[in-house]
């Protein structure tokens, strides 16, 4: 039997109360016993952060997704969070066009009232500066060479990219946003096609912001189960190879810009390689 948002919803919120009543009873009863329960790990909040970088989780997608999809997607959205809130230098996190129905699923969860995180109905184009937007998609030739503070990332907030190739790329040069795909094909080898769900694209890239490397990153985030045999090890490879002679990217008119000369897209280059697309995990993802 179908069930219908509100009823998916409330269901939903009724096994949220019903567990929080269970784990309450646990803390209850181990308090009882005498057990010291540790406390909890001190936490920075955004504006304390050292971190100045911007990064954004399109939501613009949710007609392209069932009541299902949406809900998972919005789980992703609670990882996400709380590796940031984990993070000891949190960046400065959006989700960006959370509107309608699926923004009252996402609040359908009380707790998410008072996430240290910028919650907006607008898009993109109107929360930022559109040359200061780098759109995430797998399908870009250009590569992510290093992560700019001036700049905001966006993930695209869509569970099944392989049902809508081009997407986000799509998107992108409709707006005339800069994109640019993530450096892992120059690092790793994946041993199916590369889908990352949203909450691993954005640790990837809380990873890059901790320690300055995406193949630290990439070795940390992406499941093991998806490298290719004898890719468990790191492959000691400290720069991204580039071609001097390809130091240039394709703009969406179809000329071509000097990466040394391009404001609107510094820290992007050309791929020797097109295509690179990531890990899938938990269910499905993005692909990155």
């Amino acid at each position: 039997m179908k069930i219908n948002a509100e009823e998916y919803t409330e269901r939903k919120r009724m096994r949220r109360a019903l567990e929080k009543q269970r784990k309450k009873a646990r803390r209850e009863a181990a308090k009882s016993a005498g057990v010291v329960l540790p406390k909890k790990a001190t936490k920075t909040n955004m504006s304390a952060s050292n971190s100045k970088q911007r990064i954004a989780i399109d939501m613009s997608f949710y007609d392209k997704m069932s009541i299902r999809d949406v809900n998972r997607t919005i789980s992703q959205l609670s990882f996400c969070y709380a590796a940031n809130r984990r993070a000891k230098n949190p960046t400065q996190l959006t989700i960006a066009h959370l509107d309608g129905l699926q923004k009252q699923m996402f609040f359908s969860n009380e707790t998410r009232h008072g996430w240290d995180v910028h919650i907006k109905e607008e898009t993109l184009a109107e929360l930022f500066e559109s040359d200061s937007i780098v759109y995430l998609t797998a399908d870009s030739e250009n590569v992510v060479k290093t992560l700019d503070e001036s700049k905001v990332y966006v993930i695209g907030g869509l569970l099944d990219h392989n049902s809508y190739k081009n997407l986000c790329l799509h998107v992108a040069q409709k707006q005339n946003f800069a994109h640019a795909r993530l450096p892992i094909d120059e690092y790793v080898k994946l041993n199916s096609r590369k889908v990352l769900t949203i909450n691993q694209v954005f640790e990837i890239l809380l990873q890059y912001i901790e320690t300055g490397s995406w193949e630290d990153a990439f070795f940390k985030v992406i499941p093991k189960r998806k490298l290719e045999q004898g890719q468990n090890e790191r492959t000691g490879e400290s720069e991204i190879p580039l071609n001097n002679d390809n130091n240039s990217f394709k703009n969406n008119d179809n000329t071509t810009s000097s990466i040394e000369s391009k404001t609107v897209q510094p820290n992007v280059s050309l791929s020797s390689e097109t295509g690179a697309t990531t890990t899938e995990s938990k269910n499905s993802g993005t692909s990155q």
